[in-house]
């Protein structure tokens, strides 16, 4: 029986002026990219060949080139972020085990891999990994191994997972210290509306104002390498959603000249907010921690959990919360009309 010849892609100009071919592998699309369009072509075929030839033998490939090839397949399909969380992955964990071959992996190599990981510090704060960090991180290898060695019996042991706790004893001088500064607008967004710094990033006058509401997650914008990247959508779906918009912040979007309602650098905001807290005699406080506020201020004027979950846009891993559990549209704006007063008494001097 005949050889039936390889399928050659077509390289096709992307609007940016890249070069982009797709290729199937085992009814699988990978996507390659480059400025040149021979580059781009030559790397779609050596993609396609390697690949083609890996999936025959898939127990001689390096855990490396297993893990590459999983991200290849998720492109476009997951988010930026977490695309480049993965390369990082590969960059700075599990260095013992991820030249070694699938066949020559064993779950105590597997598990001396992650112990390592429990050791290591961060490079930029000289701090060890959360545990958080280092289950996120397993979970990635765990996944190209159950894709490629799912009769391998993985036995880790991973640190416990710590609930932290952000002590917000002085939430009314936080409030009250960024009133009239160049940051007040996103803080109060975070503070007041519990946006997330991707989801204020992302709001422009003309995709989120709609009358009296303002929609968050429609775009975001994240960080990747370095760079601020804009993205339809939020992290989760129930981060997209429509918030009643206080007069007081419609006032201070009013004044901004530019669609983009916050272009400022998120490493500015944050940075003329921690200097702010400073200088306020204020104790530290990540700028996500203006969401923790907003839910305690929720919390503290007994707003309803089904509320303050929509509100916030948090999600419930639990049946009832998900499909059954709504808040009423009373009492949304019940809730809205107690936290703005709150806001408001705050801002003009009260307690």
């Amino acid at each position: 029986m005949a050889k039936s010849k390889m399928r050659i892609p077509t390289p096709k100009q992307l609007p940016s002026g890249a070069w982009r071919c797709q290729v199937r592998v085992d009814g699988k699309a990978y996507s390659v990219t480059d400025p040149d369009r021979d580059k781009c072509l030559a790397k779609a075929l050596q993609l396609k060949t390697g690949m083609t030839n890996r999936s025959r033998y898939p127990q001689q490939m390096t855990l490396r080139q297993a893990a590459n090839a999983v991200i290849q397949s998720l492109e476009g399909r997951r988010s930026p972020t977490t695309i480049a969380g993965y390369k990082k992955i590969l960059r700075t964990d599990f260095e013992s085990i991820l030249d070694r071959r699938l066949c020559n992996l064993t779950p105590r190599m597997i598990d001396l891999a992650v112990q390592d990981m429990c050791t290591r510090t961060n490079d930029r704060t000289g701090k060890p990994l959360s545990p958080k960090t280092i289950r996120n991180n397993w979970m990635f290898i765990r996944m190209v191994l159950e894709e490629y060695c799912p009769d391998l019996k993985l036995k880790v042991r991973l640190p416990e997972v710590k609930r932290s706790v952000t002590i917000l004893s002085e939430e009314n001088e936080i409030i009250r210290a960024v009133i009239g500064t160049p940051v007040e607008l996103p803080c109060l967004l975070a503070a007041w509306l519990s946006l997330s710094m991707s989801e204020i990033k992302g709001l422009t006058k003309s995709r989120s104002l709609r009358g009296d509401y303002l929609l968050v997650g429609v775009e975001t914008v994240v960080r990747v390498d370095g760079r601020e990247i804009r993205k339809a959508g939020g992290k989760e779906a129930t981060r997209t959603r429509a918030l009643k918009l206080p007069d007081y912040i419609r006032h201070l979007i009013d004044q901004v000249e530019n669609d983009v309602i916050v272009p400022d650098p998120a490493t500015t905001i944050t940075g003329r907010f921690y200097r702010i807290l400073k200088a306020n005699g204020l104790p530290h406080l990540k700028f996500h921690g203006l969401r923790h506020l907003n839910a305690s201020i929720m919390g503290e004027l007994g707003v309803d959990r089904a509320t303050a979950r929509e509100r916030g846009g948090w999600a419930n891993n639990t049946i009832m919360d998900n499909v059954y559990t709504h808040s009423l549209e009373s009492a949304r704006d019940e809730a809205d009309r107690r936290i703005n007063e709150r806001f408001l008494r705050v801002i003009e001097g009260g307690v």
